[in-house]
């Protein structure tokens, strides 16, 4: 069983209500509650993996002003994990994380 649905080809729920989505080409988009971050990500080909990769930038999360987050480490390691979760299961991207 799976915890995600899909909304749209670019966005996912997951049963507790955070959603993850594509927001545009040079970031990701995650809203919960009245909490909204945009995340640098690069996709690009995986000339070992042979497949499209996503690039997520662990250091650049933005919130809805576009200002650089201030997060707790454990803060950025939960809404990491959550977008990669959501990521996998909305595509078909090689995800690599990197600061």
């Amino acid at each position: 069983m799976n915890d995600f649905i899909n909304i749209t080809a670019q966005r996912v729920k997951h049963k507790s209500g955070y959603e993850v989505y594509s927001a545009g080409r040079d970031f990701i988009g995650y809203d919960e509650d009245k909490t909204t971050y945009r995340i640098r990500r690069e996709l690009g080909w995986g000339d070992t993996c042979g497949k499209g990769v996503e690039i997520i930038y662990t250091n650049d999360i933005y919130d809805k002003n576009g200002t650089l987050a201030t997060l707790s480490t454990l803060e950025r390691e939960v809404l990491i994990d959550k977008i990669v979760s959501a990521r996998k299961f909305s595509g078909n991207f090689e995800i690599q994380i990197s600061p």
